[in-house]
């Protein structure tokens, strides 16, 4: 029984680290918005003189180069809505 326990404890854990960040994450982009980031971030794209195969290229280089510090979660969480708008 105490085998048991602690696997559970430890599942608890586990799952309320994965959880906790994208619970949270919903909350940071909602501030991001209220913030106006996303806003400033798609004019700033928008200004470059670029065609638009060139804008995209961009986007797919700063998505790669925000893989090396971060894990893809946290892209597709905190990054990816503020490129979408």
């Amino acid at each position: 029984m105490e085998g048991l326990f602690n696997a559970c404890q430890s599942t608890l854990i586990s799952t309320s680290m994965v959880l906790f960040p994208c619970r949270h994450v919903e909350r940071l982009g909602a501030v991001f918005a209220r913030l106006g980031t996303a806003t400033w971030i798609t004019n700033a794209l928008l200004a470059i003189p670029l065609p638009p195969w060139g804008t995209m290229s961009l986007v797919l280089v700063l998505i790669f180069l925000l893989g090396w510090p971060f894990e893809w979660p946290a892209i597709v969480l905190i990054f990816m809505p503020m490129l979408a708008r």
